[in-house]
Parts: structure tokens; C-alpha cells; sequence
């Protein structure tokens, strides 16, 4: 079975690496080969290993791309339109949260 999931780089928001690698892309997504009866813990640990230079299950495009390795505070989605969901790479493990999309009244700005 495939599953799409994107890694989402907080590393590269920083101006520094902004610098040194101009029109970097921060993000990388792919579809991973897993089992049926997989969970997100087991996607996530396919994700981790494939965008993590040096562990020897790289994905071939990621290791093309001039993203960091997947590391702590990095996002994960997992799925695609209606089926996303959202993971925090934690020092040990993973945190799941939820993206809130509001919408802003600006009639009421005093901008």
C-alpha cells in the first residue's frame, strides 16, 4: 500500500541557511510503500529513515534535495486533501497536532 507524506523543514525558516542556499526548496514529499495494516508510528519511522542523510534508507530524490535531515520540531503530513494529518518530530518519538484554519474578518481592521 501507499501512503503520501510530506516533511515540512524548520530548520531551513532560518535566514542563515536562507542565505547559503538560495531558492532552497523546504519541504520534500513522496509516496512510502508500507504494509496494509500500518499505523502513522510505522509511516513516520519509514519517513524518518528515508529523509535522514546516513541512514541508509534515503530516498534517492531527498538525497538530491538540499533539504536538512527530518529532525526535532520538523513537520510531517501524513495523507492527502481530506485525509491529512499533522506530525511534530519530538526529541524521542512523535507528537500529533491539528492545523486550525481561521478565517479573519477584516471589515472590523483598523488596518
Amino acid at each position: 500500500m501507499q501512503t503520501y507524506v510530506e516533511y515540512t523543514s524548520e530548520a531551513t525558516k532560518n535566514p542563515q541557511w536562507r542565505i547559503q542556499v538560495p531558492n532552497g526548496v523546504n519541504s520534500f514529499g513522496f509516496f512510502v510503500e508500507h504494509e496494509k495494516d500500518a499505523g502513522d508510528e510505522d509511516i513516520l519511522e519509514i519517513m524518518f529513515a528515508a529523509c535522514n542523510h546516513g541512514s541508509g534508507k534515503e530516498n534517492p530524490h531527498f538525497l538530491k534535495t538540499r533539504i536538512p535531515s527530518l529532525s526535532v520540531n520538523d513537520i510531517v503530513q501524513i495523507g492527502a486533501k481530506n485525509e491529512k494529518r499533522f506530525y511534530r518530530c519530538m526529541p524521542c518519538g512523535w507528537e500529533r497536532f491539528f492545523k486550525v484554519k481561521e478565517k479573519i474578518d477584516l471589515k472590523d481592521s483598523p488596518f
